[in-house]
């Protein structure tokens, strides 16, 4: 309790003369308190951008869906899920019905150049594809374009689905007493 009174008396005292001694002495009462503060924690940032569809009519239909993603410095890895399911796609691979089954994914960069794709004509779970820095900043793009089917025999039912998923992690900087990770 001492000591704590003791440090109070002397921040009392340091900040009195400094706010007498003019401007340079603000810099030092500044720098001072500066010192006392925790140093900040470096963080990251996820968000996910997806694309996904369950196809459910019995004659093939059409999906084409697009979403924008903003890459700039602070992105420090991308993340990129795939997964296709397409019902007796492995024993249909010889009738015409494969030709009209698919699903065709990729990310553009700003320039649109092709960052990854991937074509599935069959039920696929590649693993997920992780890249690091540096990418390119500007607006990049996620598309998707796909065709599939859907039925339900009351017993059985049996759907052509996608999901296409980015995740996005940004470095950031955490600062104490801050519930908000800030972007530096």
């Amino acid at each position: 309790m001492r000591a704590r009174t003791a440090f109070c008396a002397v921040m009392f005292t340091s900040l009195l003369l400094s706010s007498n001694a003019g401007c340079l002495a603000l810099i030092t009462s500044r720098e001072f308190l500066e010192s006392l503060r925790d140093a900040p924690d470096a963080d990251s940032k996820t968000q996910k951008y997806s694309l996904n569809n369950t196809f459910t009519g019995i004659s093939p239909s059409a999906y084409y869906d697009s979403e924008e993603i903003t890459i700039n410095d602070t992105v420090s890895e991308l993340r990129i899920y795939f997964r296709a399911s397409m019902a007796f796609a492995d024993q249909t691979e010889n009738l015409p019905v494969n030709n009209v089954r698919y699903v065709n994914a990729r990310l553009l960069e700003a320039d649109g150049t092709v960052f990854w794709s991937v074509n599935a004509t069959n039920t696929t779970r590649p693993p997920e594809a992780r890249e690091f820095k540096p990418f390119n900043s500007g607006t990049w793009t996620l598309e998707v374009d796909a065709r599939g089917y859907g039925l339900d025999l009351g017993i059985q039912e049996f759907y052509d689905e996608f999901l296409v998923q980015v995740t996005v992690v940004r470095d950031c900087t955490t600062y104490p007493n801050e519930d908000e990770c800030t972007f530096d």
